[in-house]
């Protein structure tokens, strides 16, 4: 999902980098799947792909959010135990920023903000779980103990297993709140670095106006508002944004995008 600038609809600079590589990918394809008829005005403009091409069928991935632990496959089986059983019984705030150019993504907290989130995690029977970006690399204060989780794509390989335990999502420019949407569980964006990544890489959406959950730019607020999320304390506003951006990203919510995406190519 193009919620940041992908391909064509991406600052000049990284046009003019990589705009060669953009147009011949898209040329590639016969048939791309997406989830809404927003996803598939952005995919077409970005890649500059005819949106005849591009069908709406939802992402096979997201099947997997709901139906029973029995139904997955058994590598997945395996991964979610696995990980229940390292939150024994504690909340899951899932951290995932998207990727940055020559950084982490990952909030560089201060060891005060370690110690200060740490013991909230603790006073709330909470676990930070830390995915950063495929393309990232993070170690960080993952070594500051039990209440800080490495959740790499090495480590759990597909992310809807992680959705599937997460009790609040902390992300920012990243589309994986949009999956998170059908779980209809809290999320928040932590957006320290707004207008340097707006420079970098711009947004395909009117971001305030559309994210479903507290928009934060400072740790202070992060602690207030993942309080608020972990006790349920949404606003009617927000729960408001929360269906109205359901409805905006997900044109089916049934988990059965599989099948659709195979009627497509039979």
């Amino acid at each position: 999902m193009a919620i940041k600038g992908v391909g064509f609809t991406s600052t000049k600079n990284f046009v003019k980098k990589y705009g060669r590589l953009f147009k011949s990918e898209g040329l590639g394809y016969d048939l791309i799947i997406s989830c809404s008829e927003m996803d598939q005005l952005l995919m077409s403009a970005s890649f500059q792909i005819p949106s005849n091409k591009i069908k709406i069928t939802g992402f096979p991935r997201n099947d997997w959010l709901n139906i029973r632990k029995s139904q997955l496959p058994s590598d997945l089986r395996d991964a979610e135990s696995s990980l229940s059983s390292k939150l024994n019984g504690r909340s899951l705030i899932l951290y995932a920023p998207t990727f940055r150019e020559n950084k982490s993504g990952v909030y560089n907290f201060s060891n005060k903000e370690v110690k200060e989130l740490n013991s909230f995690l603790k006073e709330n029977k909470a676990v930070m779980g830390i995915r950063s970006h495929t393309y990232s690399k993070y170690n960080g204060f993952l070594n500051e103990g039990s209440n800080f989780l490495n959740l790499d794509s090495k480590i759990y390989i597909e992310t809807q297993i992680l959705l599937r335990l997460t009790s609040v999502l902390v992300t920012d420019y990243s589309s994986i709140w949009v999956d998170f949407l059908l779980l209809k569980r809290p999320v928040i964006a932590f957006v320290y670095d707004l207008n340097s990544f707006i420079k970098e890489r711009r947004l395909n959406i009117d971001y305030k106006n559309i994210f479903p959950g507290p928009i934060i730019h400072k740790f202070s607020d992060l602690i207030v508002e993942l309080e608020k999320a972990l006790n349920n304390d949404m606003p009617e506003s927000l729960k408001r944004k929360y269906n109205t951006a359901t409805s905006l990203f997900h044109a089916h919510k049934d988990y059965n995008a599989s099948a659709r995406v195979v009627r497509e190519i039979l």
